[in-house]
């Protein structure tokens, strides 16, 4: 006994058993879950459509597919995403049609897939019948059989490869166009191809004295390497092969017009078609008033030919060969609303009988036609063809402008003054705005052919509705698409929560609908009485505390006396008066207000207590107030007010007796004032105040604004960066700039300064490439507030876009600058320097203020520019007078776009202008100096001003550099100027070679007299 009761005991804990087990009693304790069958839709029949099955259940599927589909794999699917969901259902054979499945883990919100593809098919074709040997071969397919955005040069189906048209074993492709796809790629059109000479290509085969046929078999066959993208499957097309029967005839006459309107009229049909002569759209050419048109006649046709985007064609022709095949409408869009000319696009819409919102009938030989159509593109001009073609593509074109507006204006409904039965409409048609003068040649839509319908409750609760059809008043001179309407409507119920809906329509068909809804009076009304002595004023407030402007008082002198309606600005309580509130139209009669009713005695808010302290968010201070407990006991509503004039208010949360709140550092800088007071019974308490005393900017305690950039300012070569701190003084910065070649990383100890201007040239912020530049900025206060900061400071045009120019002396003697005019050339900004004698530091001083010897040195030199234009768009001239320049010295010219700091823009290379009489330029060079390394020999008989110019750029790139580019604001030393006398001998020039990074490149620049630029061998230190 013990032995059996340990063999069991054994048995149960062997662990795979014990699962078997757990599972089955979990399977048996489950419901069964509905599973959902599901197919592409169209694609074929699924057995059973659902099943009911626990885990671990088997059960039989099955699939028919349609016959232009097939089928891929059974899959379990997620119902929400449409995700495949893996090891929910086992299915014994996947890619069969039939198969077992079972659930092996069962979960709510599966279903299970029938996967399939759509096969390519052909599904028809014409012709069919013996056809004439110019009527296109059309095939339609089951689906799209190439990418919507493929182009017809870019096309799988052509006759290269992918297309063969045979007769008899002959290539007949060369009868044919290149075919062509419908918009949706589902129709391939191939038409017989004409050529002058030998006309209908086909006709001419067949006719052949060789071929002699009166009937051609032409086999058309789309190749099995063409393969087509269906799912995730690429299929040739199923039964790819057609044949179409030709006739030697060709049809070339269009289908004869006996009727054909087109119209904005909805009321068309095919029965009244002929009746609307007064309805259509002339074909007459608007997009340009003709000379012999009259102003009026050119209007009648604008308005005419306008529709909001909708039109109906009606149509009547007859076909005595192959008949009407279908109706295609080219859509050209023209020119925009705001007048912007577009290159012309046409949109192709074909219409027949199987078309949606058309209609065909053939009536004793006649086909009758009624489409409808909407243009697709947004308002403006467009050029409408309609085109009505036979079977052999023969056709009957009529062209059309036309106008799509849909814009009605700005319409606007309010009352007129404070009577609430007297509304008003003002109508602001979108002609002044949206371009008419310049798209319709001046045509207004006038005001009078938009009607505005009134709806509103009358007061036996029925709806009562007014029309007007014409402007009653007419404001301008007169402005033709500005009105107002003045709607007097006595019998109006003006309840609560009702409105009033305005329907404008205008003539082309367009509606807008506009309503008033008068205010429920259930909200919260807050009045703000504040009793003088012998009247008091009244604010109305929402619930929020803000001001209901809107809001009026209806004063009764007593109980049989007229009310008077008291505005804005004029609302008082005076005595011997009843007042009642009106907000908007809406007369509140539960507000009953008498001056003799108001306190004398109310009680002030008492404030506590005010705390001071530095606020976490930079430029802020915190104000903390503390209320009596008691402030809430009789009081509705509680305000603080501050600023200048008490300006501010601040509405205290019901029940809150400690608020805080945040004011602008600067306030703290002078005396101010907080104030508190209560409405207690609709009436204004007295205020309490609580004063607060000024502090410094440069008080730790408060200072926790960190110190900022003030100002980038541009001067032509280089830009001050001023950084400024309103507190307690910039303690240290740091200024880092960095592109692809260069790095200028500088500290200041600034030891409390409020303010500090750095310099920095420009070809320190002027990229080697496009990129832009990267300022780095790091900055602390004495009250160790910091803030770093990264920006794109610079983004201007590289060396590569460099803007032609040239600069000359006149026979004036004056300075010309020329540049290529890309229309924004005249905003360039110029800077003048001058640069004359050598300075204690050994370089050359830019001047521009100047005693009688020219020793002075000091800011930029403000010059008179005049502009003139040389064959009107060439190029800009910029002349400068000698007259305004010291003589004798070099005139530095910095040209720059932007004209503000900081945008895209480009910089071209200074110039430098000798202001005197120039030398010969005879014997003017730059040569080494015999063997040495930091010295060159220059010659000239005139002064030439020197310099050396620096690089990061290599060797291999720089090396080819002409001296504009290394004039393209890059780092210079050594400036000086040679002195020269036509006897002079030629003169030593030193580089600066100590001032100079190892590594870099580096050439001498010589400007000479004459203008002319010299540039020595590029030099690498």
């Amino acid at each position: 006994m013990l032995f059996g009761l340990a063999s069991c005991e054994n048995f149960l804990d062997n662990g795979d058993i014990k699962k078997e087990i757990d599972e089955y009693i979990e399977i048996a304790n489950s419901s069964p879950i509905t599973y959902f069958v599901t197919a592409e839709e169209g694609s074929g029949t699924a057995t059973p459509d659902q099943v009911k099955v626990k885990k671990k259940e088997t059960f039989d599927l099955r699939f028919k597919p349609s016959g232009d589909w097939k089928f891929i794999r059974w899959e379990a699917i997620n119902k929400s995403t449409g995700e495949i969901v893996e090891n929910a259902i086992k299915f014994e054979n996947p890619d069969q049609t039939e198969t077992k499945a079972q659930v092996i883990n069962p979960g709510e919100g599966l279903l299970i897939h029938a996967k399939c593809v759509q096969i390519p098919t052909i599904i028809d074709y014409e012709p069919q019948k013996s056809a004439n040997a110019n009527q296109p071969i059309i095939v339609k397919f089951n689906m799209p059989v190439e990418a919507a955005e493929t182009d017809s040069s870019a096309s799988l189906f052509n006759f290269q490869k992918n297309i063969s048209l045979t007769c008899n074993d002959d290539d007949l492709s060369y009868c044919f166009e290149t075919p062509v796809f419908n918009s949706d790629k589902t129709e391939l059109t191939i038409v017989p191809k004409t050529t002058t000479e030998d006309g209908v290509l086909l006709k001419k085969y067949m006719t052949d004295p060789e071929k002699n046929l009166s009937l051609a078999t032409i086999q058309l066959t789309f190749s099995s390497e063409l393969l087509i993208q269906s799912g995730d499957l690429q299929l040739p097309v199923d039964n790819p092969t057609i044949y179409v029967n030709y006739l030697p005839t060709v049809e070339t006459t269009p289908p004869q017009k006996k009727a054909l309107v087109v119209t904005r009229n909805a009321g068309i049909s095919i029965e009244n078609g002929e009746s609307f002569a007064d309805e259509i759209f002339h074909t007459e050419y608007i997009i340009n008033k003709k000379e012999d048109v009259s102003v009026d006649t050119y209007e009648d046709l604008v308005l005419q030919n306008a529709c909001n985007g909708t039109f109906y064609i009606y149509g009547r022709y007859f076909d005595e060969g192959s008949g009407i095949k279908n109706v295609v409408v080219e859509e050209t869009f023209l020119r925009s609303q705001l007048g912007e000319s577009y290159s012309p696009k046409v949109l192709t819409f074909s219409y027949d009988q199987s078309s949606e919102n058309t209609t065909f009938q053939t009536i004793n030989g006649d086909t009758y036609f009624l489409i409808k159509h909407t243009l697709s593109g947004e308002d403006g001009i467009y050029n409408i063809t309609v085109s009505v073609r036979d079977e052999c593509n023969n056709k009957s074109d009529t062209t059309y402008n036309i106008i799509r507006k849909t814009n009605m204006g700005c319409v606007s409904l309010y009352k007129n003054g404070s009577d609430y039965k007297k509304l008003q409409v003002s109508f602001i048609g979108l002609n002044e705005i949206d371009g008419p003068r310049t798209v319709y040649n001046g045509v207004f839509y006038p005001v009078n052919t938009v009607t505005f319908t009134l709806n509103y409750l009358k007061t036996d609760n029925q709806y009562g509705e007014v029309t007007k059809t014409s402007p009653d008043q007419i404001y301008g001179n007169p402005i033709p698409e500005e009105c107002f309407y003045d709607f007097t409507v006595d019998d109006i119920n003006v309840i609560p929560g009702s409105s009033i809906k305005l329907i404008c329509t205008d003539f082309i068909g367009n509606n807008f609908e506009l309503t008033i809804d008068f205010p429920e009076t259930n909200k919260k009304i807050l009045l703000d009485i504040q009793k003088k002595s012998t009247y008091a004023d009244i604010t109305c407030l929402d619930e929020n505390g803000h001001e209901i402007y809107d809001a009026f008082l209806l004063r009764k002198a007593n109980s049989n006396g007229t009310e008077t309606k008291l505005y804005r600005g004029q609302r008082k309580i005076e005595p011997g008066y009843t007042y009642r509130i009106g907000i908007n139209t809406v007369i509140l009669d539960d507000y009953l207000l008498k001056f003799e009713d108001l306190s004398d005695s109310l009680a002030p808010v008492q404030i506590e207590d005010v705390k001071i302290q530095k606020s976490k968010n930079e430029g802020y201070f915190t104000v903390t107030v503390c209320l009596a407990e008691d402030t809430w006991v009789n009081n509705s509503a509680v305000y603080l007010s501050y600023g200048y004039f008490a300006s501010e208010k601040i509405s205290v949360p019901s029940g809150v007796t400690t608020i805080s709140f945040e004011q602008y550092n600067f306030r703290l800088y002078s005396d101010f004032t907080i104030r508190a007071y209560a409405i207690c019974n609709n009436q204004r308490t007295p205020e309490s105040s609580w004063p607060i005393t000024a502090v410094s900017p440069a008080d730790p305690d408060y200072d926790n604004s960190a110190p900022y950039i003030d100002s980038i300012v541009p001067h032509g070569d280089y830009f001050d960066f001023k950084i400024k701190d309103d507190g307690t003084g910039i303690k240290k910065a740091n200024i880092r700039v960095v592109n692809k070649k260069i790095n200028l990383d500088k500290n200041y100890s600034l030891n409390g300064s409020n303010s500090y201007t750095c310099s920095i040239p420009v070809w320190y912020l002027l990229p080697s490439t496009t990129n832009a530049s990267l300022l780095y900025l790091d900055f602390e206060d004495n009250a160790n507030n910091k803030k770093s900061t990264e920006t794109d400071i610079f983004d201007a045009h590289g060396i590569e876009n460099l803007v032609d120019q040239r600069f000359y002396r006149n026979t004036d003697g004056n300075l010309c600058i020329e540049f290529d005019h890309h229309g924004f050339l005249k905003d360039y900004c110029f800077t003048f320097k001058t640069s004359l004698n050598q300075n204690r530091n050994g370089k050359i001083g830019f001047e521009s203020i100047f005693d009688s010897d020219g020793s002075l040195e000091g800011s930029d030199l403000e010059l008179d520019c005049i502009y003139s234009h040389k064959n009107t768009a060439e190029y800009y001239r910029v002349i400068i007078s000698k007259d305004e320049m010291p003589v004798n010295s070099f005139v530095k010219v910095v040209k720059f776009l932007p004209t503000s700091y900081l945008n895209d823009g480009y910089y071209l290379p200074p110039v430098y202008f000798y202001n005197n009489t120039p030398g010969s330029g005879e014997n003017d060079f730059i040569i080494p100096n015999g063997s040495s390394k930091e010295s060159l020999v220059i010659n000239s008989d005139a002064p030439v001003f020197v310099h050396t110019v620096v690089t990061s750029i290599p060797y291999d790139e720089c090396k080819e550099w002409e001296a504009s580019e290394w004039l393209y604001y890059k780092e210079e030393f050594g400036h000086k100027i040679l002195d020269f006398s036509p006897t002079s001998s030629p003169k030593v020039y030193n580089i600066p070679v100590s001032e100079i990074e190892k590594g870099k490149c580096y050439v001498v620049i010589a400007h000479y007299s004459d203008n002319h630029v010299l540039v020595s061998d590029v030099m690498v230190k």
